[in-house]
């Protein structure tokens, strides 16, 4: 039979959330996750984790309750990318869903 080789993938060492260096910073309830907004428009938070402009986009579509074929329409994208970017907000800020990731955004914004 025929095979096709698959192409060679990169591996990438997978660290636990408990140890990567950027995310959601630990804190005390009541306190607000520091954030600047740089000069590109993307946004830098407190933890080393920095958004891009259409991560931001995103985020709040997200916390405006759209989905992500709305954000699609909304962003002019396709779903496949819209899919692509919230997988990488979900790693980036260490949220295990989509409501984590509004709720952090929702305290992002207030301190903006």
């Amino acid at each position: 039979m025929n095979e096709a080789k698959r192409p060679a993938t990169r591996r990438r060492e997978v660290t636990p959330p408990a140890e990567r260096q950027s995310g959601p910073v630990p804190r005390r309830r009541g306190d607000s996750p520091t954030a600047v907004v740089l000069a590109d428009g993307a946004i830098a938070v407190a933890g080393g984790t920095t958004l891009s402009r259409r991560q931001v986009e995103i985020l709040e579509c997200i916390a405006a309750g759209f989905t992500n074929d709305m954000i699609a329409e909304e962003l002019v994208i396709g779903c496949e990318t819209v899919k692509k970017h919230v997988g990488a907000l979900l790693r980036c800020i260490a949220a295990p869903n989509r409501a984590a990731l509004a709720a952090w955004w929702a305290e992002v914004a207030a301190a903006l």
